[in-house]
């Protein structure tokens, strides 16, 4: 339901949550202290406490899912949602703090205990939930945009659906105008059902009747008079977009009936060159090697466990295929069962026989997933990207779903796009609703949409969301 933008524009809860982290430090030394100077000294002796912690609650809310613009947090759900992050914010910065500060160098005088720390994530939960609930309740059923359709599109019976099921997408569609006057006006479309507001020639007034805010442009090609036209709306403070990027801001991937290779070449193009070449390789390799090393206390148990429990290796190596189609040995934690395909290539199922009792705990929580970044520091795999596939099955898909294989202009990743939204693909269907996300990512690949991907993997962890 989320998209990469839906997470950018969250610039506001981002920007008053750090007013509220900057107010809970001081409130929290005050409730303890009752004194205004003393909590300014007992603020300024524990600065870099208060700073790291208060940079620790940002980033667990945001896992916990707290900066998502389209979501309502008047609910007992959300509330406990940021109850937990805070919870877990106070424990980390807690021992953070403790492990590597000098309490010598402290004024004892003014030097905080936990307690203090408690106080401070007790006002971030109070503020922030208030800002949260009273944010849901001005924007509850609020349409920010309403749009008309300029021409027919094949994706508006899909989009009607899909803001029937979401009204929380602050979108409403007016109906569409037409080209030319094919159709009455105020009539009804015969698949999609939107209203035809009229054509062309009485946009501007049409504008002004409907109270419409945003052009989505669904047309083939564009004639001079259609682009005089759209340039003096833009004048008029009108938003205008065309239909694949306002599908792709509502459901975070691309139209299939949009993709030709015009369209792949333009997102090869548009591709943050530098940071696909230079730094998402090395910060690929850095995070590898941290994720190898802190995994070792989880790492060596389950291998033991693998051994112990079931016949067969403890790791599993399979080929796939990576970048243009190279391919390489990827591992695994073998969850499965040594004789799982003597009967030949099989897709994973939902309640798959073959999957050993351990296999299915740690499956559940993506434990199974450590060796890889051994692939990705010999630079098979990035941390995030398409999910790894198997040439058996990408010759076979290829042959079913168009433009299957440009999912390898980039390398396979241990999380993905397409691997957040949904569990493993076990059918055509599933893969090729997988190929629209990871198609999306590909195009919208960046720092951020890397960001954005890691720290929504560590929330599906957590709460085991989507494994198979």
């Amino acid at each position: 339901m989320y998209n990469i933008r839906s997470y950018k524009n969250s610039k506001l809860l981002i920007l008053t949550d750090l007013c509220v982290l900057a107010a809970a430090s001081p409130l929290a030394c005050f409730t303890r202290y009752f004194s205004r100077d003393i909590s300014m000294h007992a603020l300024s002796s524990n600065s870099v406490g208060f700073a790291v912690s208060n940079l620790i609650y940002l980033i667990v809310m945001f896992i916990g899912g707290m900066h998502v613009i389209r979501r309502n947090y008047r609910t007992v759900r959300a509330f406990l949602e940021m109850a937990f992050s805070i919870a877990a914010g106070f424990v980390i910065s807690t021992f953070i703090f403790y492990a590597f500060t000098d309490v010598g160098t402290i004024d004892r005088a003014f030097y905080v205990g936990r307690g203090v720390f408690g106080m401070n994530g007790m006002w971030v939960l109070a503020l922030g939930y208030t800002v949260r609930w009273l944010y849901s309740s001005r924007a509850a059923g609020k349409v920010f945009y309403r749009a008309a359709i300029l021409g027919q599109s094949p994706q508006e019976k899909f989009i009607k659906q899909y803001l029937g099921e979401h009204p929380d997408a602050g979108v409403e569609i007016a109906g569409d105008i037409l080209v030319s006057p094919k159709t009455q006006a105020g009539s009804s479309g015969d698949e999609d059902g939107y209203t035809h507001l009229g054509t062309l020639d009485d946009i501007e007034t049409l504008i002004k009747k409907n109270d419409i805010n945003l052009i989505v442009v669904a047309l083939d090609r564009m004639t001079p008079e259609i682009t005089r036209k759209l340039l003096t709306l833009g004048m008029m403070h009108i938003d205008i977009i065309d239909m694949p990027s306002f599908y792709e801001e509502l459901t975070g991937c691309v139209p299939f009936d949009y993709i030709n290779h015009e369209w792949l070449l333009m997102s090869l193009i548009e591709k943050p060159k530098f940071y696909m070449r230079s730094v998402k390789p090395v910060l690929d390799r850095c995070i590898a090697a941290a994720g190898l090393i802190l995994s070792l206390p989880i790492a060596i148990p389950v291998a033991l466990l693998v051994k112990l429990t079931s016949r067969g290796s403890v790791f599993y190596t399979q080929t796939r295929l990576g970048l243009h189609g190279e391919p390489y040995n990827i591992y695994k934690f073998r969850t499965m069962r040594a004789d799982a395909e003597i009967n030949g290539v099989q897709q994973t199922g939902e309640r798959d026989s073959r999957i050993i009792l351990l296999g299915k705990l740690i499956r559940k929580f993506r434990i199974d997933e450590i060796p890889q970044f051994w692939n990705v520091l010999r630079g098979e795999m990035s941390v995030v990207g398409p999910r790894p596939e198997r040439p058996e099955f990408i010759e076979q898909y290829e042959k079913e779903i168009p433009f299957y294989r440009e999912r390898l202009f980039v390398r396979p990743g241990i999380t993905g796009w397409a691997q957040i939204h949904s569990g493993y693909a076990a059918s055509s269907g599933e893969t090729r609703e997988k190929l629209l996300y990871d198609l999306y990512y590909i195009k919208n690949i960046s720092f951020t949409t890397d960001l954005v991907i890691l720290l929504r993997t560590v929330r599906i962890v957590l709460f085991h969301q989507g494994a198979k």
